[in-house]
C-alpha cells in the first residue's frame, strides 16, 4: 500500500512523546504484500508456510488472475480447515482469505496453502500475509513438470468400481473431482443399509441418499467447472463415525467416470471390473 506523505518537520517534543508511546504499546499485526508471480502453462507451484510457529501468520490472502481467455488451471487449496479443489478453472479467483494449511500431520510445523498448476495460458499470482513478525514470509516453490495438484484415475466404466482412502495429513475429509458427461450415474455404497446416488444432468448433479431403500432429500449441485461436454463435480467426503476417511465403493451405473484426487494424501485402495 502507498503511504501518505511524511511530514518534513516535526517538533522535538511531539516526536519524543510519540516514541515513548510506541515503546509502551504492544506490537500489532501488519499486512505485507509480495511481488506478484507469473505462472505459465505447464508449471506447478506450491505456496508454503515453511515455519508456521516462527512466521506467526494470523491470516493470508491470495488471488489468481488468468492472463488470457484461454487460460486454465487446476488447484487444491486449504480453506476453513479442509481442502478444496478445482479442475480446469478459468476465472479470476478473487481474494481467497484463510488461516489454515494442508499438513502432513496435525503436529507438523510446515503447511501448504495451495498447489497450483497452469495447464494453458498463464496466471498472475498475488499474495498477502498478516503477521506481527516483520520477517515472516510465504515460500513459492516450483515443482517438477510431472507434478500436479490432481492425479486422475483410469476411466471407471459401467459396472466397474473404485475406492480411495486418506493416507495422512491433518485433514478429516477427502476432496475429489468427479468428471463425467451428461447421463452418467454413480452409486456410492456407505454400508450395508445406506448408499448415495449421483446423476449427471446438463447443468447440475442430482444427489440423494438412501437408507433401507428409502430415499432422502434430493439435492441439485451446479458444476464448478466444465470442459466441453465433460462436467466436473466437486465432492468433499467426510470421515465416518468410526474416524475412517474413505470414499466407500464408487460404482459406475451409467456412462464413464474419471476421478481426480490429491495423490499426496489420498490413495486408490481398490479397483474392479464388476459391480460391488
Amino acid at each position: 500500500m502507498r503511504e501518505g506523505k511524511k511530514f518534513k518537520k516535526l517538533l522535538i517534543g511531539v516526536a519524543a512523546a510519540a516514541m515513548t508511546m510506541l515503546c509502551t504499546l504492544p506490537v500489532s499485526a501488519a499486512t505485507k504484500s509480495f511481488k506478484p508471480i507469473t505462472v505459465k502453462a505447464g508449471r506447478c507451484i506450491h505456496l508454503l508456510n515453511t515455519n508456521i510457529q516462527s512466521n506467526a501468520i494470523t491470516n493470508y490472502s491470495y488471488r489468481i488472475q488468468p492472463q488470457s481467455s484461454g487460460t486454465r488451471y487446476d488447484i487444491v487449496y486449504a480453506y476453513g480447515g479442509e481442502a478444496e479443489a478445482l479442475k480446469g478453472a478459468r476465472t479470476d479467483s478473487g481474494q481467497i482469505i484463510n488461516n489454515t494449511y494442508i499438513k502432513s500431520s496435525t503436529s507438523s510445523n510446515q503447511g501448504m496453502i495451495a498447489c497450483l498448476k497452469v495447464t494453458s495460458g498463464s496466471v498472475k499470482l498475488s499474495v498477502k500475509i498478516t503477521s506481527p513478525n516483520a520477517k515472516s514470509k510465504i515460500t513459492a516453490a516450483y515443482q517438477s513438470s510431472s507434478h500436479s495438484p490432481l492425479k486422475n484415475t483410469r476411466t471407471i466404466k459401467k459396472g466397474q468400481w473404485i475406492k480411495m482412502t486418506r493416507t495422512g495429513s491433518n485433514l478429516s475429509t477427502l476432496p475429489l473431482i468427479v468428471a463425467a458427461k451428461k447421463g452418467a450415474n454413480i452409486n456410492r455404497r456407505l454400508n450395508t443399509t445406506s448408499y448415495e446416488n449421483y446423476s449427471f444432468k446438463s447443468k447440475y448433479v442430482a444427489f440423494r441418499r438412501y437408507t433401507n431403500k428409502k430415499g432422502g432429500k434430493l439435492y441439485k449441485r451446479k458444476y464448478l467447472t466444465t470442459n466441453g461436454r465433460t462436467k466436473y463435480h466437486f465432492m468433499l467426503i467426510p470421515q465416518s463415525s468410526a474416524g475412517r476417511s474413505y470414499t466407500g465403493v464408487l460404482t459406475t451405473k451409467k456412462g464413464n467416470v474419471t476421478y481426480y484426487y490429491p495423490s499426496d494424501y489420498i490413495t486408490v485402495s481398490g479397483y474392479a471390473g464388476n459391480s460391488k
